[in-house]
């Protein structure tokens, strides 16, 4: 398995961080691969416990992943 942090810039300014892993390939009905794929991003001012709990989760990946 793959995985990249990876960032992008947002309209707004500011930077998403996301983590991105690589799960493999798989082939569609028409002989195409595609990269079956995970992203888990970071929340901009999370508001409630659920939102601060899953960016402290993510920031832990991230950590290790770096």
């Amino acid at each position: 398995m793959k995985v990249a942090l990876k960032k992008k810039k947002l309209s707004t300014g500011k930077y998403s961080l996301f983590i991105e892993y690589y799960k493999g390939t798989i082939l569609d009905e028409n002989g195409k691969t595609k990269h079956n794929r995970e992203l888990k991003y970071l929340i901009i001012n999370p508001k409630n416990k659920s939102d601060k709990f899953k960016n402290k989760e993510t920031q832990e990946l991230a950590g290790k992943v770096s």
